[in-house]
């Protein structure tokens, strides 16, 4: 016999508060909340719902296989930022209105512009996760390569804070610190 163990319930209006203390902090700023992983147990369509019904926000999340959930299951009818790595062959799937695309390498970016019309297009820094992304000392070149697709526009850059939350406080502050500095080094070559 299947037996329930634990139990979630989630405060829609708590919810609600985060995102307008967020938003609070830096009004002109689109929030985008990260609802990858079945929004990490606390389901994957239930939030995407929730935050259709709070209005301008971007949903983020590991994969095409998820935004078509979101599309599919639920009302959620606002822009999604797919973060984590699609293989090219996936790119050629013709629904992707209203996807944005992380990238860290020219073989996506080509992809999804010999796929699709005008691809939201995100890039990913390295700024010391050293996992996925674009190494700082690399960013230069790579924009000159970008720039050689006709119609090559940017969306927005992004990266991975790897030790934002670590519970020794100051040890997370630190890297935290440097993984800011160097992506805003980076933001300084896009712009």
């Amino acid at each position: 016999m299947y037996q329930t163990l634990n139990t979630l319930h989630i405060s829609e209006s708590a919810v609600a508060q985060n995102i307008s203390y967020y938003q609070s902090l830096h009004p002109s700023s689109l929030i985008a909340p990260v609802i990858k992983a079945n929004a990490y147990g606390h389901g994957l369509i239930d939030m995407a719902n929730i935050y259709q019904r709070m209005g301008q926000i971007m949903l983020c999340v590991d994969s095409v296989y998820e935004s078509q959930q979101i599309r599919m299951y639920s009302g959620y009818t606002g822009d999604i930022l797919v973060m984590g790595y699609t293989m090219p062959q996936n790119l050629a799937y013709k629904d992707m209105k209203g996807l944005h695309f992380v990238a860290y390498d020219m073989e996506t970016i080509e992809t999804l512009y010999r796929e699709h019309v005008d691809p939201k297009i995100h890039l990913k820094l390295d700024t010391g996760m050293n996992r996925q992304g674009i190494k700082l000392e690399d960013l230069d070149d790579f924009l000159v390569a970008c720039q050689q697709i006709s119609g090559f526009r940017l969306e927005g850059l992004c990266s991975h804070l790897y030790d934002a939350d670590n519970p020794d406080g100051h040890l997370s502050l630190s890297h935290s610190h440097q993984q800011l500095e160097r992506f805003l080094q980076g933001l300084s070559i896009v712009r």
